[in-house]
């Protein structure tokens, strides 16, 4: 069972979204979506979506997690919203960004490495 990341979303956006195809970045439905890890530490509840494709056969399947992170008094609080579960892209997306809109996040990072978000430094 080979496991490889899926084409996000991002660089193939719904209509109405705009695209910065450089960066990875657009928005749908006035949420932020970003490809990649953020590069400055998070300073607000903020969700990641991450996609990945799944051969089984001859049949490939794409597979969704998403999690809420905020910032806590010494590091990030990381909740798992969305655990792992067969969901095609646009849909996983779909359900990220209602899910924002609902909550207080305004960003979706998709496929972001969580173990690699920069700290927030206490001095």
């Amino acid at each position: 069972m080979a496991q490889q990341p899926a084409k996000g979303s991002a660089g193939n956006p719904a209509k109405g979204s705009a695209v910065s195809p450089a960066k990875g970045v657009a928005v749908r439905d006035g949420i932020q979506v970003i490809q990649g890890t953020p590069t400055a530490p998070i300073t607000s509840p903020t969700l990641f979506l991450r996609l990945w494709r799944v051969t089984e056969g001859k049949s490939v399947r794409t597979r969704a997690t998403l999690f809420m992170v905020r910032p806590g008094r010494e590091d990030y609080v990381i909740k798992e919203l969305i655990p792992d579960m067969e969901l095609e892209a646009n849909a996983a997306l779909d359900k990220a960004v209602a899910i924002a809109k609902r909550g207080d996040a305004s960003v979706v990072y998709l496929n972001a490495d969580l173990a690699k978000i920069p700290q927030v430094r206490i001095a």
